[in-house]
């Protein structure tokens, strides 16, 4: 059993800046798919209706065969040294933990603010939500064009619809308005626009047959675990059709979120569904406000699969505190002291448990 870890974390909160379009224009190319047979990787720079595409095509490419699909908001900065996404791609494939995915990169423009929300909140800045209008560009224009030029499924559940910060948030407003995506992942999403209103489009909506991914750094901190039951409240099955993980020490830069790009890639186009779980580790999290004045206390036990992802067991998770004149611990992992004494906590999650022991640092 692994040891315990206990770590103290920072708040820092940080968004993503808008950024200018990329002035790239191609070559048009006919109609019908692009035989690209026996090669290694390649990106292709295309552009639709004035918005520029990045798009990653597979090694062994075979135009005959139906590939799955992620689109990839926010598209422009996940090919460079930061996150390194086509070698990881390639690598994922070579391990087969992925089955060969089309990876379109949509860039965003200088309104990436009004297209990714669809909410209108004054702490973003002055904007017009143009979420609803996004949207029906994206399935009208970019989901056609991919489909029609290069040998990507049609079907919905080959579909995934991946963003990060802003386009988090409209991945994950987008999968419960429209149910046009098989998966999405929203990836440090921006949930807290317009006091946390997504929780109640998510409570409202109809969900459909669709994956989730969604994650948080504690360096980043927000208190994202209501949507697992949220989800859960749909009929959606945690640990199967939707994952969370509270990343320790994770911070809003795209360098952290490399690191665990894997996860919603195995999620979408996992060569084994195998989620049986093979280890697990409790870290223990003293989540500095960002007034400095108070921690957020957290157990977050994170196991892993065994297909190769880590997702939190949060508020899946089972908490005993032994010791109950000691403080109190709450059923997500949440936990407070009542004095000096240390908390003494049985964790268990499906066939995994630990009994921890946590001090105040306070």
């Amino acid at each position: 059993m692994k040891n315990t870890i206990f770590r103290v974390f920072v708040f820092t909160f940080l968004v993503a800046c808008n950024a200018e379009p990329i002035d790239r224009s191609i070559d048009n190319i006919d109609d019908g798919p692009i035989e690209t047979p026996n090669t290694p990787s390649t990106i292709v720079n295309e552009q639709v209706e004035g918005r520029n595409l990045t798009i990653y095509i597979p090694p062994n490419y075979d135009s005959t065969k139906k590939y799955k699909t992620v689109y990839f908001l926010d598209g422009q900065s996940i090919w460079g040294t930061t996150w390194d996404l086509e070698n990881k791609l390639n690598s994922l494939i070579e391990q087969n933990k992925i089955e060969p995915v089309i990876v379109v990169g949509i860039h965003n423009t200088s309104s990436r603010t009004s297209d990714m929300l669809p909410y209108l909140d004054s702490w973003a800045g002055t904007y017009e939500p143009n979420a609803e209008e996004f949207h029906v560009f994206t399935q009208d224009f970019i989901v056609p064009y991919v489909e029609n030029n290069f040998a990507s499924s049609r079907r919905k559940e080959d579909k995934a619809f991946f963003g990060y910060s802003y386009s988090g948030l409209h991945t994950m407003w987008t999968s419960i308005t429209y149910d046009k995506w098989g998966m999405v992942a929203s990836i440090s999403p921006s949930f807290w626009v317009d006091n946390y209103h997504v929780f109640y489009d998510i409570q409202d909506s109809q969900i459909g047959n669709t994956k989730f991914w969604f994650d948080i750094g504690t360096a980043e901190w927000n208190y994202y675990v209501p949507v697992i039951n949220l989800l859960s409240n749909k009929g959606v099955e945690y640990g199967k059709d939707a994952f969370y993980l509270e990343v320790p020490e994770g911070r809003h830069h795209g360098a952290d979120w490399a690191k665990r790009i894997h996860n919603p890639l195995i999620v979408f186009a996992g060569i084994s569904d195998d989620y049986s779980l093979v280890d697990w580790r409790i870290e223990v999290e003293f989540i500095l406000s960002q007034s400095g004045t108070h921690y957020y206390k957290r157990i977050n036990p994170i196991v892993t699969t065994a297909n190769g992802i880590e997702y939190s067991a949060s508020s899946k998770g089972s908490y005993e505190l032994l010791n109950t004149e000691a403080g109190e611990v709450l059923e997500d992992g949440r936990f407070s002291f009542s004095g000096e004494e240390a908390l003494v906590v049985k964790v268990s999650y499906k066939e995994f448990e630990e009994t921890i022991t946590i001090n105040d640092i306070e």
